[in-house]
């Protein structure tokens, strides 16, 4: 049996030390965590209902459930609306949910260092030293799940393609002029924003969470995050803050080298987002659950991580797609398109799937060239990655 350090207790760290505890193959398992506490606030916590499902006690922990999503592009007036007609996704609140977690593994007997962080990983004569704020200790494996943090990734022998945004958000009350479709959540695309992108995700029938994601040293965060509140404000009759302003670093990029024989990478620090939202969960929630088998070294079932790579990598090139045809679009003149999509069988965290159905679809684009306008329904059976994953429900 091996003995093994996890580096952050974050949502990726939790998981991880959930699935290595449960899997009973190490002798000795320690959890770092440069914080005082688990626990904070820094995403939206958007997941198919599929992902929520195998996120140990998330389901405990939906705040919201949504059926569609608004993609508009302002400056072309072009506005692209996906119905989930049998799939909805959800809000999940990630500060109760890593709560829950931390507990969970402290009823399981885990260690956790909190305030605890650690400024290096050195290779030693087949061991891992970990020099951490309080001590400095040996251990067999090790697993990063520390966030974006480009020196211990490449001390670990592990790497990434990482772009990174600068993410804000606030969430808020509006006026009483108009009620906001709880149902929905608006996406913006616009040239204020830079490479990134807005959102606004509705909470209840007149409360969000609106924020922004931009390139640092580009486009300053908070001023279009107050760019974002102003239109906000004209719209639905005035704004009022409930939080300060909170967020961090969001990604776009995709693992390259996400795991070798004595360390694995988990989450932001090797990039397994979905690069369109900048999205996590979706990729935490498969990669965690083969942290057992990476402690166990069945490279056999390691090969899923490769697949879950392969994937990751497609998202990352379809967000440059989208940009690179917003840009197209922009000088060609095309403006004022509307696309209509009805899906059925497609998960909300399958971004691929509903491209590759509106590119394929034959009757789309010349409907669109002809009247601006075109309605699509997609219809097809989602394809995941299932082989090691058990098909029983988590706690």
């Amino acid at each position: 049996m091996k003995s093994v350090a996890i580096v952050g207790a974050g949502i990726s760290g939790l998981l991880s030390a959930y699935y290595a505890a449960k899997g009973l193959k190490c002798s000795y398992l320690k959890v770092y965590e440069a914080r005082d506490s688990v626990g904070r606030l820094h995403c939206t916590g958007l997941v198919s209902a599929e992902t929520a499902s195998r996120i140990p006690f998330a389901r405990k922990h939906i705040s919201h459930e949504y059926s569609a999503v608004k993609v508009v592009v302002p400056e072309l007036r072009v506005e692209v609306n996906i119905a989930f007609e049998d799939r909805s996704f959800v809000k999940i609140d990630r500060v109760e949910l890593e709560k829950t977690l931390y507990h969970e593994l402290q009823s399981l007997g885990v260690e956790a260092s909190l305030g605890d962080p650690v400024h290096a990983v050195v290779d030693q004569a087949g061991e891992w030293v970990v020099h951490s704020k309080r001590c400095t200790s040996k251990y067999d494996l090790l697993i990063l799940a520390s966030g974006y943090n480009v020196r211990l990734v490449k001390s670990a022998g592990l790497s990434c393609k990482a772009d990174t945004l600068s993410g804000v958000q606030v969430e808020l009350e509006t006026g009483s002029r108009l009620r906001i479709d709880e149902d929905a959540v608006l996406v913006l695309l616009s040239k204020h924003f830079g490479e990134g992108f807005a959102w606004a995700v509705p909470t209840g029938d007149r409360t969000l969470v609106a924020g922004c994601a931009t390139v640092p040293k580009v486009v300053e965060s908070v001023k279009c995050l107050n760019l974002l509140l102003s239109a906000i404000s004209r719209v639905c009759g005035g704004v009022k803050p409930l939080s300060k302003p909170y967020g961090g670093v969001v990604l776009r990029g995709y693992p390259i080298r996400p795991y070798s024989k004595r360390a694995m990478g988990v989450g932001d620090c090797v990039s397994m987002v979905k690069s369109l939202s900048g999205g996590g969960l979706y990729a935490i929630s498969l990669a965690s659950r083969f942290v057992d088998a990476f402690i166990a070294q069945k490279s056999d079932l390691m090969e899923e991580v490769d697949i879950l790579k392969a994937e990751l990598r497609k998202h990352y090139f379809l967000a440059k797609a989208v940009k690179t045809a917003i840009r197209v679009a922009e000088a060609a003149g095309i403006e004022g398109l509307r696309v209509n999509i009805w899906s059925r069988g497609v998960s909300y965290d399958d971004h691929l799937a509903i491209l590759y159905e509106i590119l394929s679809n034959k009757k789309s684009l010349p409907a669109l060239m002809k009247n601006k306008s075109v309605t699509l329904h997609i219809v097809r059976a989602e394809t995941r990655i299932k082989r090691y994953i058990s098909n029983a429900s988590p706690p």
